[in-house]
């Protein structure tokens, strides 16, 4: 190809767009949305607002829409408890890709646990588990291994936490995810939580790289520190 013509191929994919139905549009949109979603959740969010949802004129679009938005509400810290707000991604159930599917699952399993719904949230997190051999994000299957973890915590099984904060720490290392610090600091405080103190002053230790990188998150995470070292018998 020409460079001129290069430089016409923007316009021409903004025409070709602008041609579409507004089923087309509507895709492109949620499509877009999806490649920023876990980087620039704000984004996301004020994007998914702003669409003009009687452009979801198909079964998909609309579980596409109520997947993608329940899942900017949670990456900004809002609330996915509002009534109805996940209800059209139903469809992905039977009709979803494997990841469609997990996050499905995934987002109901939370909506439970944060009504305190432990146990049906632990049998939506096991349907969306059953997934995680054939998803292809494999931050969202860490995101999920997170959320299990929880669940485990907070139900006082504290070698199914371990497990689970392993499982996301394995999977956040391998494949370079911001959030390894963040599980190390999670797995270390479930050592605490044990009074194994070599092994979360050890873990403790191998996550304060990765909160020179992300210095938001530093306090909680020294602060946490600075606490467990208080509370073992024989402080260094």
């Amino acid at each position: 190809m020409t460079p001129r013509f290069l430089n016409c191929l923007p316009l021409l994919g903004v025409l070709l767009l602008a041609a579409c139905g507004p089923a087309s549009r509507t895709d492109a949109l949620l499509n877009d949305v999806e490649s920023y979603i876990n980087d620039a959740p704000d984004s996301a969010r004020a994007v998914l607002q702003a669409l003009d949802t009687t452009e979801l004129v198909t079964r998909r679009l609309r579980a596409r829409y109520s997947l993608l938005r329940t899942m900017a509400q949670a990456k900004c810290y809002d609330d996915i408890t509002v009534p109805g707000l996940l209800d059209d991604a139903v469809w992905f159930e039977k009709h979803g890709t494997p990841d469609e599917r997990m996050n499905l699952w995934s987002y109901r399993g939370r909506i439970l646990a944060r009504h305190g719904n432990l146990n049906e949230a632990a049998v939506a997190f096991s349907r969306a588990e059953a997934y995680a051999d054939q998803v292809r994000d494999q931050h969202a299957l860490g995101l999920l291994y997170i959320a299990i973890q929880d669940v485990y915590g907070r139900s006082h099984n504290r070698a199914k936490e371990q497990e689970y904060s392993e499982k996301a720490i394995e999977l956040f290392k391998r494949t370079n995810d911001t959030l390894t610090g963040p599980s190390l600091g999670m797995l270390a405080k479930v050592y605490s939580e044990q009074h194994k103190w070599a092994l979360a002053d050890s873990v403790y230790r191998e996550a304060l790289p990765y909160f020179e990188v992300i210095p938001a998150l530093a306090p909680d995470y020294l602060s946490d520190y600075a606490t467990m070292k208080m509370l073992q018998p024989e402080r260094d």
